[in-house]
């Protein structure tokens, strides 16, 4: 009796399938770009994982750790509510993102109004502070503005002026690192609810 050499192609159970059990959704979403095989495997298994509201609670949670004004999965009928915050926050709509040298301007232009109250400044980065791509572009511009008011020490006499300077723009990129919260459904800035509120004011 000889062993036959074809084989049959059948579906088998694997790691990948057994993924399911034990591997948080962020990680079934970062394997299954590995290859078509991972996807084709890990697809249906994240879309169990996504209409889990539990789940996908939790997920928030783990991406965001301080983030505030998230609902509880027992006030929320199902999960779109937090598959919808991720995907508007990391694949906004490309047409709503400014240039980044509207983000350079618009930092500058902050930068110059230091002696402004921080909450009413930070209304103008509301838009950016709505998506992952928006607050990459901010700490961009604010750390070329750092460089940019550190290295003109020299020619600036009022040194406690750039001092203010330099302070705000380290406050601002604490914000766009570490302020995270949900405002109409979307992961935004505890400074959005100042939008549409009086012009700015000074501080004195």
């Amino acid at each position: 009796m000889s062993l036959s050499t074809t084989t049959t192609a059948t579906p088998r159970y694997n790691l990948l399938d057994a993924m399911g059990d034990f591997t948080q959704p962020e990680i079934l979403a970062l394997v299954a770009k590995c290859s078509r095989t991972a996807r084709a495997r890990l697809t249906p298994l994240l879309n169990v994982k996504k209409s889990d509201k539990a789940e996908m609670h939790q997920l928030v949670k783990r991406l965001f750790p301080d983030i505030k004004d998230l609902e509880d999965p027992a006030a929320t009928p199902n999960s779109s509510m937090y598959t919808w915050i991720l995907d508007a926050y990391f694949s906004p709509d490309q047409r709503t993102l400014p240039q980044y040298c509207e983000v350079v301007h618009k930092i500058g232009t902050i930068c110059s109004k230091h002696y402004f109250k921080f909450e009413d400044l930070m209304k103008d980065i509301v838009p950016e502070m709505r998506s992952a791509a928006g607050r990459r572009m901010l700490l961009r511009a604010v750390d070329e503005w750092l460089q940019a008011t550190d290295r003109s020490s020299k020619y600036d006499a009022d040194r406690r002026k750039k001092d203010e300077k330099l302070a705000l723009l380290e406050r601002v990129k604490e914000s766009v690192l570490k302020d995270f919260t949900v405002r109409f459904y979307r992961i935004s800035t505890v400074h959005q609810d100042e939008v549409g509120s009086s012009a700015l004011t000074r501080t004195g």
